[in-house]
């Protein structure tokens, strides 16, 4: 179910390394690896996961200083280096899904997807 959806919604998103639905406990739900055109820049499965965990500590990091500052939960965090940007969207108190793109992908396309496909993930979590 979770890899059709993220399957879908790495087909409409050129330019996609990677995307993953993990929980917070560090264990992913899901994960999907693109080949195509640019299997020089995409992310192994074993080094995406390890990525997508390392991730979610700054995430959880993020989530503790919004509370400390009386604020709600980051709704999306994106990171931009020289060679890609990753976008993290919390769907819940135990799950993020996360979007790696190549720089020259629309990280605007990327973002509105993620929250279509990120409710839709929503409605199907426990």
């Amino acid at each position: 179910m979770f890899e059709e959806l993220l399957t879908g919604m790495v087909q409409k998103i050129p330019g996609t390394l990677g995307a993953t639905l993990i929980g917070y406990d560090g264990i992913p739900v899901a994960c999907i690896t693109p080949t195509g055109p640019r299997a020089d820049l995409e992310l192994g499965d074993e080094l995406w996961e390890a990525a997508s965990i390392d991730l979610l500590r700054s995430l959880e990091g993020m989530r503790q200083i919004s509370h400390k500052l009386n604020s709600s939960a980051p709704e999306q965090v994106s990171i931009q280096t020289e060679d890609f940007t990753l976008l993290m969207r919390p769907l819940s108190d135990q799950y993020v899904l996360v979007l790696a793109l190549s720089n020259d992908a629309w990280a605007g396309k990327g973002r509105y997807i993620m929250r279509v496909v990120g409710a839709e993930i929503s409605q199907e979590l426990p």
